[in-house]
């Protein structure tokens, strides 16, 4: 099938959407791509594929292709490039392929089809398309997906999982928070802000342990009351790894101007980045887009949202929007460890601290 209508859709719509789309991609590249792309008759499957490849081109970790949102119940790690499943006793186990296929051209594939900006984010991105059920049957081609560990052990990948996203314990003046998710739309989001506010308010609490590992966003603002009540909380850290992202970051930082100590590893996206998504589906495929509308960069310390750009220079250090400067550092904390095996195992969140 040819999908025309579909390509000139897509890209209409990305240009009208996006606030910069063109700033980490040649356009002149996009144009000669989509030309050649018109000219082909793709099978439902190779067309979402080659739509999540363009897509991926402009490098904005928010604009993305949504394959659905069914995960395995198994979780990978990719250490010095090789794909590791995280066991229940949180040991690790080496995977040597899926489907037959090995590992190193699995990632290989994978890279294609994902945007990142920094290290962390390539990593995370890598490990979350892996455990991606509906990703991973379009990347392969089948219904039914197996990988094999080194020790021979075959697992189905397609075995679906849930995540404990909250969690909250309070002793000895010791509150620590898991918060998985900023996601609105979880009906279990408002009432466990509310309960941990509650907790902080009317409690001796001294220390608060925000815990954002895994964290993928959605809403600050729904998350809002439980960040102002932390604080007033003397001593607060605010644990993050490289699944940390989109608002968990804005959460990070404002936790950050809060006086926290930030603890783990560079999270999966910086500080400035695009974002506040929409959505749209393609008319002929109904393949639904995510795209960013508007920047988050760093401003004295503190984030500033950006809905209109009117100028950034070409090395993008400086943007200017409603009359004012804004300087975008180049980095926003410091470089995530390279683990290897044996200390990713065994390592300890207070080795990796990051200055407030």
């Amino acid at each position: 099938m040819n999908y025309r209508n579909d390509i000139d859709y897509l890209i209409k719509q990305l240009e009208q959407t996006h606030p910069d789309l063109y700033r980490n991609v040649d356009k002149n590249i996009v144009n000669d791509i989509i030309a050649t792309a018109k000219e082909r008759d793709f099978s439902p499957r190779e067309f979402k594929l080659f739509a999540a490849q363009l897509v991926a081109m402009f490098k904005d970790p928010h604009t993305v292709v949504d394959f659905g949102s069914n995960e395995s119940k198994y979780s990978f790690k990719m250490v010095d490039d090789e794909i590791y499943l995280i066991n229940p006793d949180n040991s690790m186990s080496k995977v040597s392929s899926f489907n037959n296929i090995t590992t190193e051209q699995i990632i290989n594939q994978v890279k294609k089809y994902i945007a990142f900006d920094n290290k962390s984010g390539y990593i995370a991105s890598i490990e979350e398309c892996l455990s991606d059920i509906d990703f991973m049957k379009e990347l392969l081609g089948t219904d039914s997906i197996t990988f094999e560990s080194e020790d021979n052990m075959i697992y189905d990948l397609c075995e679906k999982g849930e995540k404990e996203l909250f969690g909250v314990s309070l002793e000895s003046g010791n509150l620590t928070i898991k918060l998985g998710t900023c996601n609105q739309s979880n009906g279990e989001l408002k009432e466990f802000v509310d309960r941990c506010t509650s907790m902080i308010n009317n409690s001796n609490v001294q220390n608060v342990t925000l815990d954002l590992r895994g964290n993928k966003g959605g809403s600050s603002e729904v998350v809002a009351p439980l960040i102002e009540a932390i604080s007033a909380v003397n001593n607060k850290t605010t644990l993050v790894d490289e699944h940390t992202f989109s608002s968990a970051v804005l959460i990070m930082q404002k936790m950050r101007e809060n006086g926290s100590v930030i603890a783990g590893c560079e999270p999966g996206l910086t500080q400035n980045h695009f974002g506040d998504c929409t959505s749209f589906s393609l008319p002929d495929s109904n393949i639904k887009v995510w795209c960013s509308t508007c920047e988050f960069v760093m401003n004295e310390g503190k984030i500033v949202k950006i809905t209109k750009e009117e100028q950034i220079d070409e090395e993008n250090t400086k943007v200017t929007a409603y009359g004012q400067e804004f300087i975008v550092p180049k980095s926003i904390l410091a470089k995530r460890e390279d683990y290897k095996i044996d200390e990713y195992i065994d390592s300890v969140i207070s080795e990796n601290k990051i200055s407030k």
